[in-house]
């Protein structure tokens, strides 16, 4: 039998590729027409109106002597008053340019007006390291100078309005308007206030200036003079912590700010809801534990934990560490090195030394930041746990299906029975919606650009690289290189 004969496919809707090319194939066909046009003098304007040409025939294709007059009458009748070239047109008859089109008239563009500028009176770039030099040029790197402070009425930022600008003028005499330069919002919040015409903020207490998320406020600071210990006790402020001292074994510090320690940090724990800025190191004993919501900047990392939403920057070495980044980790000292235990950052890590001459194992994650690793884990998790109890569910209900089928099930049984094939569908419809969530979050991962792991120095045998989709193990020692996966396996490249 013949098939029934399928519709006609709907034509495709044109893409915007499409579009610009009929449009440019319609500007080629305009200035064809304007090519054709068999008038003495021609008249050609630009579609912004801000330049105009003429072309004028020779004397003997024209049938008759041309002047400047007739170049200047045919601007005239084609609207052209403003900006003419009297110069450019009388040169046209002096040097004989006839048979193509001469610009004659230039329009005056505006001139748009300049954005609104706002100037604050610290430093906005929180999480970067200061080192500032004293009188025989040298830096301490323990004062990291990264906790700013105002007092009360103390300026804090101060805007510049936007301007509007001078309107132009097209070659046919009409205003064109000018874009007025585009406003910044200057928003106070806690402790902060707007003066009355919106152009400075300025503190209402004694405290730590702070710009997030475009709003500017001041954080009360709790101030330690020295150490973390018995006389102190455990801290948790909602404001922003300063100690000047060490923070002692088993202690607890809590801010909802930052937290800037100026000594060390033993087997305690210390988390930020901002960023953390320690002048010294973490001695952690594999339990101590520093956790930031922003970044966390340290000295050096000893069998120590450390957890940042954004990134992680050591000044010197970490040494058998957990360092878990969002983001970024760096190590900045051109001589130290980070040697043994699990580096993860979402995007890149940019070392001096990786590992170590006697091969200690280091791992490094890249790609894939702790929290999207976690809730990929999570994920592929609850699918096995539902895969599971249904392997189990399942042989229950096809022994409880053979015994009835052999006449054999009590009553009991058959109840038990109707009970488990409807968790067994509800089962299935759990696995089928975890199954679908775990492959779109892994969609979405391998949307996202790769990480890549740098060593600008050297880097030792038994590393490990791991990416979302491979593993790759440095077998030989390396220098100035970088590994990054490329099409599902980790290649490596220079610095």
């Amino acid at each position: 039998m013949p098939r029934d004969k399928q519709p006609d496919p709907e034509p495709a809707a044109p893409s915007r590729e499409d579009e610009l090319l009929k449009s440019l194939e319609e500007y080629d066909r305009q200035q064809a027409e304007l090519e054709q046009d068999d008038a003495p003098v021609a008249v050609k304007i630009a579609e912004d109106r801000l330049k105009a040409w003429v072309r004028v025939k020779a004397p003997l294709d024209a049938g008759r002597d041309l002047g400047p007059q007739d170049v200047l009458d045919a601007l005239r009748d084609a609207g052209v008053c403003f900006g003419i070239d009297e110069k450019a047109v009388s040169e046209i008859f002096m040097y004989g340019s006839f048979g193509f089109f001469v610009s004659a008239a230039h329009g005056q563009a505006p001139t748009n007006g300049r954005h609104a500028r706002i100037e604050y009176t610290f430093n906005i770039d929180r999480g970067v390291v200061r080192l500032e030099p004293d009188e025989q040029g040298n830096v301490n790197p323990y004062e990291l100078n990264l906790v700013d402070s105002v007092d009360k009425g103390a300026v804090m930022a101060v805007k510049t309005p936007p301007t509007m600008g001078e309107p132009g003028r097209d070659v046919c005499g009409g205003e064109i308007p000018a874009v007025m330069g585009r406003d910044a919002d200057l928003v106070p919040g806690d402790n902060a206030e707007l003066s009355e015409d919106g152009l400075t903020v300025t503190a209402a207490i004694s405290g730590q200036p702070i710009l997030r998320d475009g709003v500017l406020f001041v954080s009360p600071v709790f101030e330690v003079p020295g150490d973390v210990d018995f006389g102190v006790g455990n801290i948790d402020f909602d404001g922003s912590v300063l100690i000047h001292g060490n923070v002692l074994a088993e202690f607890t510090v809590k801010a909802a700010q930052d937290i800037q320690i100026k000594g060390n940090v033993e087997k305690a724990t210390v988390q930020a809801g901002g960023s953390a800025f320690v002048g010294g190191g973490l001695y952690g004993m594999n339990e101590g534990r520093i956790t930031a919501g922003d970044s966390v900047v340290i000295r050096s990392v000893e069998s120590g934990i450390v957890e940042a939403d954004r990134d992680i920057t050591i000044t010197q070495a970490a040494r058998h560490s957990q360092l878990f980044a969002g983001e970024n980790i760096t190590l900045s000292n051109p001589k130290g090195s980070i040697m043994g235990g699990r580096i993860v950052c979402g995007k890149v890590c940019d070392v001096t030394e990786l590992g170590s001459p006697s091969f200690t194992e280091t791992v490094v994650e890249i790609g894939l930041g702790p929290r999207s690793g976690k809730i990929y884990k999570d994920l592929e998790r609850d699918l096995a746990a539902f895969l599971e109890k249904r392997q189990k569910l399942a042989l229950n209900v096809r022994t409880l299906e053979d015994r009835r089928d052999k006449g054999d099930l009590p009553p009991d049984k058959e109840e038990l029975l109707k009970k488990s094939v409807p968790a067994l569908q509800q089962l299935d419809a759990m696995i089928d919606d975890a199954s679908s969530r775990l492959k779109f979050f892994r969609r979405k991962l391998d949307a996202l650009k790769g990480g890549v792991c740098r060593v600008r120095g050297v880097c030792h045998p038994n590393v490990k690289i791991i990416t979302p989709n491979s593993t790759y193990s440095v077998r030989q020692e390396s220098k100035y290189c970088s590994f990054s996966e490329q099409n599902e396996n980790i290649v490596m490249g220079p610095y």
